[in-house]
């Protein structure tokens, strides 16, 4: 579950003053507008409130891996699973498409598709490689 935002200096210091007046921390909650546990937390150690940093969920990939996985999509039209057996991790292709959207420098584009070659431009291009297909030292001398 996600946390709530922090007491600021101001509500430290109600707490603070409430608490020393004798109120309960239920009272404290309900003028304050903020939950019991907090109040709580924040009584039990004034000090040490706020103090505390959740390292979150660890990466399943390091720099380096991510490094490796945008240097081989920006190169290419491989699939996220492609990619992620061309880096050699084992993550989902999920975790790939992450790396990648997460990338400022990348942007997804389709391939334009071709036009299809038509039988007149099948048969021009057969006949060039019968006619041309021989050639081994003759192009060394053709002229672009």
């Amino acid at each position: 579950m996600g946390r709530g935002k922090q007491l600021n200096e101001f509500e430290k210091g109600q707490i603070t003053a409430l608490n020393k007046s004798g109120e309960n921390i239920s009272r404290i909650s309900s003028r304050i507008g903020r939950s019991r546990h907090v109040i709580a937390e924040y009584l039990q150690n004034p000090v040490k409130y706020g103090t505390k940093k959740n390292p979150g969920r660890p990466q399943k990939l390091s720099p380096r891996e991510k490094r490796r996985i945008l240097n081989i999509a920006s190169n290419s039209s491989k699939s996220c699973k492609q990619i992620a057996a061309a880096c050699d991790v084992n993550v989902t292709r999920q975790t790939v498409w992450n790396v990648l959207n997460g990338s400022p420098h990348l942007k997804s584009a389709r391939l334009k598709p071709c036009p299809m070659l038509k039988p007149c431009h099948i048969k021009a291009r057969l006949q060039f490689a019968r006619s041309y297909g021989s050639w081994t030292h003759e192009w060394q001398q053709v002229n672009c």
